[in-house]
């Protein structure tokens, strides 16, 4: 919880780390490699969005997280903080097509494969999947995700046939 009585003294530290725009407010200072602005608060590192969503909304309570509406990591806007569960946190991630631990999901991996059958580069494929390039590569190299390009093939064959 974010102690309300020390909060002058931090308060105005925590907000010159933050460009707002008419959407999110951005954390620019440091962040982690996931993404998330990092807050040293009371002898020891905070995640940013956490610290602002228990500023304006109160603590947490036991088993709950921080859910950006947003999907932008480094968002402190509390407009778009939301409480909720892992499992809540888990579904919204699913369904932006994340999983996380940042592998690909099969939808991704098959919307890379197809751009690559369509002529797309590796470039392109991975900005069309929203994954990084080394992921598009690496399904372009055939190292991973070979079996699913051997089932689309496969069904791309079998109903070509019909």
């Amino acid at each position: 919880m974010v102690p309300p009585m020390e909060r002058a003294s931090w308060d105005h530290r925590f907000w010159i780390k933050v460009s707002k725009t008419d959407s999110c407010w951005e954390w620019i200072a440091y962040k982690c490699k996931l993404g998330y602005g990092r807050f040293w608060l009371n002898g020891g590192p905070k995640l940013a969005h956490v610290v602002s969503f228990e500023m304006h909304h109160g603590p947490l309570l036991e088993n709950e997280e921080v859910r950006h509406t947003c999907d932008n990591r480094s968002c402190v806007n509390p407009g778009h903080l939301i409480r909720g569960s892992r499992r809540d946190n888990m579904v919204d991630m699913a369904k932006r097509g994340r999983t996380p631990t940042g592998r690909l999901t099969r939808e991704s991996a098959t919307m890379i494969i197809e751009a690559q059958s369509a002529g797309a580069g590796p470039t392109e494929a991975a900005l069309a999947a929203g994954c990084k390039f080394q992921q598009a590569w690496d399904i372009f190299r055939g190292r991973t995700w070979k079996w699913l390009r051997k089932e689309l093939e496969h069904h791309t064959m079998s109903t070509s046939c019909r």
